[in-house]
């Protein structure tokens, strides 16, 4: 989920924008492990689950689930036309933004994914984010974010890799935590630095018990 105001746009970051130079990229630096690994850890069986891919890109998560319901938005077009073209029926994407999301009228969804999404985004649009989720969610569903992030303790090289993301708003564990929490009971985290075959620390987040409260200021 991109945005021209909240992202380095400049210099090689604008081809990123270009879905087959963003896709190569990706599966350059390990991202196809990467997402595996999150479906497997986090996701749980997968078969027969409702899940919303919130800053889909390309929809190269998909490739990793079977028998799932797919949906998934992103406001990159090209990103969505080559998702598109590459799964045709077997997935329903859109182009949309966080704060108009077009959801399909009265879905509920088991799990929410935002894969480099928060760090995107601005403090207002991220907390949208997760309410998003938590309106979007089944009472017992979940939703699991994954974004880069700088911390006590960082590797020099990784905190210096993650400095230069496209994203302007990589914060701590706690800077994303406290945004979740104002949607969600029960947050758990781990930084993990093993998803990429580059140095590179990840927040995983895993968030639970949707706050109606939440759902409601919407």
């Amino acid at each position: 989920m991109k945005s021209h105001d909240s992202e380095r746009a400049a210099g090689i970051y604008r081809f990123l924008s270009l879905a087959s130079v963003y896709d190569l990229v990706q599966s350059a630096v390990g991202s196809t492990k990467a997402r595996r690994t999150v479906v497997n850890d986090y996701f749980g069986p997968a078969a027969d689950l409702r899940i919303l891919d919130i800053g889909c890109g390309t929809a190269q998560l998909f490739r990793h689930l079977s028998g799932s319901v797919y949906h998934g938005f992103d406001p990159n077009p090209d990103y969505i036309s080559t998702a598109r073209r590459a799964f045709g029926d077997s997935i329903h994407v859109w182009q949309a933004t966080i704060g108009q999301p077009a959801l399909p009228d009265g879905q509920k969804y088991d799990i929410v994914h935002a894969g480099g999404v928060a760090h995107h985004v601005d403090d207002d649009t991220a907390a949208r984010l997760f309410q998003l989720a938590a309106e979007c969610l089944k009472p017992l569903g979940k939703l699991v974010t994954i974004d880069p992030c700088l911390y006590d303790g960082q590797s020099l090289l990784s905190r210096a890799v993650v400095k230069r993301d496209r994203g302007r708003f990589v914060r701590n564990p706690g800077e994303y935590e406290g945004l979740a929490k104002p949607a969600f009971e029960n947050i758990e985290s781990l930084v993990r630095n093993d998803l990429l075959r580059i140095p590179y620390s990840h927040l995983v987040m895993v968030a639970t018990g949707p706050k109606p409260a939440a759902a409601s200021a919407l």
